[in-house]
């Protein structure tokens, strides 16, 4: 769970400057985040695309388990409330999409189950 504690902390706790600063950029911007419904169920996509708006090199990914949006960054999962490390380095492509047997990165979803893909777009997006 992403806790209240600073720039300098997250850094060294990380070692990893670039984490540090989008953990930072949700502690500052959406402090109660965790106990907010409107960014923990409900708005995981909108808060994806603000997280993409604000570091362009990331993307955003569907969890098909969960049914939910993160953002990618640097081999870091993030959403309003959580973040995790990956296990490997992940590059996206047409032919390498999935994150891991879950999660799929969202400008590939539509290759992966076109189905699905219109549905979330109808249904959570629009």
């Amino acid at each position: 769970m992403i806790e209240n504690i600073n720039k300098e902390e997250l850094k060294e706790l990380y070692n990893q400057p670039i984490m540090a600063d989008v953990i930072e950029f949700i502690q500052r911007r959406f402090p109660t985040a965790k106990d907010d419904p409107q960014w923990v169920s409900g708005n995981c996509y909108y808060f994806a695309v603000m997280l993409k708006s604000r570091f362009p090199k990331g993307f955003i990914v569907y969890n098909v388990i969960d049914g939910h949006f993160l953002f990618l960054y640097h081999s870091m999962l993030v959403d309003a409330v959580h973040h995790e490390y990956l296990d490997h380095k992940f590059v996206p492509s047409e032919t390498n999409y999935m994150v891991n047997s879950s999660i799929v990165v969202w400008d590939y979803f539509s290759l992966y189950d076109s189905l699905q893909y219109e549905r979330i777009l109808r249904d959570c997006i629009k």
